[in-house]
């Protein structure tokens, strides 16, 4: 117990210290948890409500213990008050390292924060390169989190001035709400509410194919694939298949870069002639493409290229990844 009491002096500077840290962090989260820099377009974790009950707690327990380590400690002949003078201290130590926690997490979240405080600023930039920096940031987050019901306005504005990522982005915003839709009307039993979804998805097919041409008339590679799945019926749309529109716009993406297409463009040419197929897929392979790989492991390549013959190579609809 004496050793205890020999720790008290060091006890009265760092718990206050800590106190200090807990209180101040607990203030801060609850001014700035109000405010909402970029709470619709990025998933950051600092000064949230969570870090504020943290701080809270640790305060409260701190100040509490704090005191009644210090009126325990003043007599200590009494078993009782050595029992809650140990305690106490326990506690305290429990409760430092808890502050010393929280602090470094808020630390790496308020790292995090920083680096999106940033981008907000970049969003609301009249300076351009800045501006696309930041949708460039956006765009994934977006993907992930969206709730399908409205596109993101950074992105729409983005794409209405003319940033082919960004009316990408739209074409395949439009198109996952449409392939949604489509697959809600399969559901529903009643004519009215089929009717609506079948006209809803319609109406995003039309605007997911009105982007994805904006991108890819700037020669977005990416956009140009996306048209060419589209037309060779790869990808649900409105659309009837058109085998040349389709190979027109896989030839201009990868003209453009876009190494996707040589799949696409292989799965194509290999309903029509294996030679070709074969070329287009030992390209995509090159550039490490594992669907071209795999198709060139089928017994038909095994010889190295083939004669001109034609082979069936079934392809799913699915949605844009």
């Amino acid at each position: 117990m004496n050793r205890l009491i020999a720790f008290k002096k060091y006890i009265l500077w760092v718990i206050p210290i800590l106190f200090a840290f807990s209180f101040t962090g607990m203030i801060l989260c609850l001014l700035y948890s109000r405010r909402h820099w970029n709470a619709m377009q990025f998933e950051t974790f600092y000064a949230h409500w969570d870090f504020f009950i943290a701080y809270l707690l640790e305060s409260i327990g701190l100040a509490l213990f704090f005191i009644v380590f210090l009126i325990s400690t003043k007599k200590c002949c009494h078993i009782l008050r050595k029992a809650i003078s140990i305690f106490s201290f326990f506690i305290l130590c429990a409760g430092s390292l808890a502050v010393i926690m929280t602090i470094i997490t808020n630390c790496i979240g308020l790292n995090r924060v920083i680096q999106d405080y940033k981008l907000d600023c970049q969003l609301e930039s009249d300076n351009q390169e800045l501006f696309q920096e930041a949708i460039d940031a956006l765009i994934p987050q977006c993907h992930i989190t969206t709730n399908f019901e409205d596109p993101n306005p950074f992105i729409q504005k983005a794409a209405r001035n003319g940033y082919s990522k960004a009316q990408n982005a739209m074409g395949c915003f439009y198109h996952r709400r449409a392939t949604i839709a489509l697959s809600n009307a399969e559901y529903k039993a009643d004519g009215s509410s089929h009717h609506n979804l079948i006209q809803q998805s319609e109406t995003d097919f039309d605007h997911a194919i009105y982007w994805f041409l904006k991108a890819a008339q700037n020669r977005h590679g990416v956009s140009q694939t996306n048209l060419g799945r589209i037309f060779m019926g790869n990808l649900a749309s409105n659309r009837c298949p058109d085998i040349d529109i389709a190979k027109q716009w896989l030839l201009k993406a990868v003209q453009n870069g876009d190494n996707d297409a040589y799949y696409y463009l292989g799965v194509i040419y290999s309903k029509e002639n294996l030679r070709d197929a074969y070329v287009y897929w030992s390209k995509g392979t090159e550039y490490g493409d594992e669907r071209c790989a795999r198709e060139l492991e089928k017994p038909e390549f095994a010889m190295g290229i083939p004669a001109d013959s034609l082979i069936v190579i079934t392809t799913s609809t699915d949605t844009i990844p």
